[in-house]
């Protein structure tokens, strides 16, 4: 299974498709979606193992699952989601074909770098005269290394082993998750600075790319039904650190037994944070 970092979660639809559900509802579901995407798109169909997943005991699984798992597909003894199930399968093969694409460009560029190299040698011999021939020098065998290469880019292991490794994140996997979370952002103005400030966070280790989406989601859920005019710019929000911000009803909490119950965005942001809490601590 090709191991991707992130799910993407498109709470306009979510939130579209899920409006009946209950708050225990929405957080089962999201955190069945979670578990198959980790999964690699599906689940065993045992209703025990669900109810553990969804974090509810038995009894109360076989009132809430009906309208929950409506929502998925069965398939022999899986159970899968069909759009996440696409949308696993795409983000898979674009990171496989990155991947190729990665080794055949450094492999092309090592060999760019030494074609030329053993050109000037030869005319700078040529200049000076005959090329001399080289000493004999003794007979020692010489082990080869004739194994088949991994993969098509791969035309032989003792080659790239001069190779450098890669320290640093590709420019267009660095501005995929970008874009990723600029789609959640809840006001997409000022692009080019909202870049910058992003970029300034992550080079300097204050969030991860998952975090930040995170946070993204949690501040649109906040300001769904609020006047955008007072929606922060997303530098702003950036340079502010606010991703770290707890939702209103968690600074709320203590301090009046009164207050409103918890919604389904809150309760969808509340299953997020405990997915990307649980793989931080993995």
């Amino acid at each position: 299974m090709t191991e991707v970092p992130y799910m993407n979660l498109y709470v306009g639809d979510y939130l579209g498709d899920t409006q009946h559900l209950t708050t225990e509802q929405h957080g089962a579901y999201l955190l069945l979606l979670m578990a198959m995407w980790r999964a690699g798109g599906s689940l065993p169909n045992d209703p025990a193992k669900l109810a553990r997943i969804a974090r509810v005991n038995p009894r109360r699984w076989r009132l809430i699952s009906p309208e929950v798992v409506a929502f998925m597909t069965v398939d022999g003894d899986q159970i899968t989601q069909s759009r996440l199930k696409r949308e696993h399968q795409k983000v898979a093969s674009i990171r496989e074909l990155r991947s190729a694409s990665g080794k055949a460009g450094v492999l092309a560029k090592a060999l760019k770098t030494k074609e030329p190299a053993q050109a000037n040698g030869s005319r700078l011999l040529k200049q000076n005269g005959s090329i001399p021939k080289p000493y004999p020098e003794p007979d020692k065998k010489k082990e080869i290394d004739i194994s088949p290469p991994d993969s098509i880019f791969e035309p032989a292991r003792t080659q790239l082993a001069l190779v450098p490794a890669a320290t640093k994140m590709p420019a267009k996997e660095e501005n995929q998750d970008f874009e990723q979370w600029w789609k959640q952002y809840p006001r997409r103005v000022d692009k080019g600075s909202a870049r910058k400030a992003y970029e300034r966070v992550v080079k300097a280790g204050k969030a991860t790319a998952e975090q930040l989406i995170a946070g993204a989601m949690r501040y649109a859920a906040e300001r769904q039904h609020e006047d955008p005019k007072y929606t922060k710019h997303a530098s702003t929000w950036l340079n502010a650190e606010a991703w770290g911000n707890e939702t209103a009803p968690s600074l709320a909490a203590g301090g009046n037994q009164n207050r409103a119950p918890q919604s389904r965005a809150d309760s969808a942001i509340e299953g997020m944070m405990s997915y990307f809490n649980e793989r931080e601590r993995q």
